[in-house]
């Protein structure tokens, strides 16, 4: 999580200076438990910074870094030929970081409806696995935590631009 943090710092140091507000859209799987997680961790060493974070999925995150809207993009899958070309024909390189791996692409929408559900069988990502009602179930007798299980997706911030300078507050 610390490696994470620092480069959530790292890549809002370009934009954020001036601001000091980090706008970040995208991805639920990021952006509904973990970024946040991430940017309160970040607030209470630096409480002059404020973070506006929508977990609205992949395609939003995308949208955001090409047009504009968004200093950070959270994404849980590549970006599609059609987005990189909206990029490109707006003159935004796509180059998207993985931060972290997930066990599998999910929603809080399957989590609680497993879990009201006593016959419920879902798949969610990593972050929603601790839902009250939900039991997970260990395949080939192992637990859903180490990256090399088969059904691992890499999860990836893409900023605009390169920081030029640290974050000052």
């Amino acid at each position: 999580m610390k490696t994470t943090l620092l480069l959530l710092a790292a890549l809002s140091a370009a934009t954020i200076a001036s601001a000091q507000k980090l706008v970040i859209k995208g991805s639920d799987t990021l952006g509904a438990k973990l970024v946040p997680q991430l940017a309160e961790e970040y607030k209470a060493k630096h409480p002059g910074v404020s973070f506006e974070i929508a977990a609205e999925g992949s395609t939003t995150g995308i949208a955001a870094i090409t047009d504009g809207t968004a200093q950070i993009g959270m994404s849980s899958r590549r970006a599609k030929p059609t987005e990189m070309s909206a990029a490109t024909a707006k003159g935004v390189t796509l180059k998207p970081i993985v931060v972290a791996y997930d066990g599998m692409a999910g929603n809080e929408q399957i989590a609680a409806e497993v879990a009201k559900n006593p016959n419920g069988i879902g798949y969610v990502g990593l972050a929603y696995i601790h839902v009250e009602g939900i039991k997970v179930v260990p395949a080939d007798g192992v637990l859903p935590t180490r990256i090399s299980r088969t059904l691992t997706i890499p999860l990836r911030l893409c900023a605009l631009g390169r920081p030029k300078e640290p974050l000052r507050v």
